[in-house]
């Protein structure tokens, strides 16, 4: 065990101070590691890195494409993206007679993808992204995006991870 922690200290030591500050604030580091990046930021004389509030296990157990927080601003862009993309497909199919199965087949994958920006929005507001199936029930879809357009997201962290509004500010 000692070995590994003279490995890891090694390594830390090795990187700079940037890197450090950065890999605390990404919390990307185990507890012992980031106790141990503190220690030697300390030593080489720099300020040390506020502490964010502790992300809860559960918002990193899930992982994968559904995980994390989207906030306004993102959510927005992706909408935009997905939109273009499905008027795209409208167009084509109505100007160039496509075959209407496969312009039905790319718009069903469209909707499953736009699940996963309607999720992560609903994480940013501290909600399951299971309420990302109202997004396709018909009228209740538009009251759904407008309360994902217009509600702010919760400050700090949740428990699907840290406020990406904070960590943006932090790096500028």
């Amino acid at each position: 065990m000692d070995l590994t922690m003279a490995d890891l200290e090694e390594n830390l030591r090795a990187r700079d101070s940037a890197d450090l500050k950065h890999a605390l604030r990404k919390q990307s580091l185990t507890p012992e590691a980031a106790e141990m990046a503190q220690k030697i930021l300390l030593e080489r004389g720099e300020t040390l890195v506020p502490a964010a509030d502790p992300v809860p296990a559960e918002s990193t157990a899930q992982g994968g494409l559904y995980a994390g927080r989207l906030n306004r601003e993102r959510f927005f862009g992706w909408i935009v993206v997905l939109a273009s993309l499905t008027l795209l497909l409208t167009l084509v199919e109505v100007l160039r007679d496509f075959p209407s199965d496969l312009i039905w087949g790319v718009s069903l994958l469209l909707c499953g993808v736009m699940t996963v920006p309607v999720a992560k929005r609903f994480h940013d507001l501290d909600k399951s992204g299971w309420y990302a199936v109202l997004a396709f029930v018909p009228v209740i879809s538009l009251l759904v995006m407008a309360y994902l357009f217009f509600w702010k997201g919760t400050s700090g962290s949740n428990r699907f991870g840290p406020d990406r509004l904070e960590q943006d500010e932090e790096l500028e």
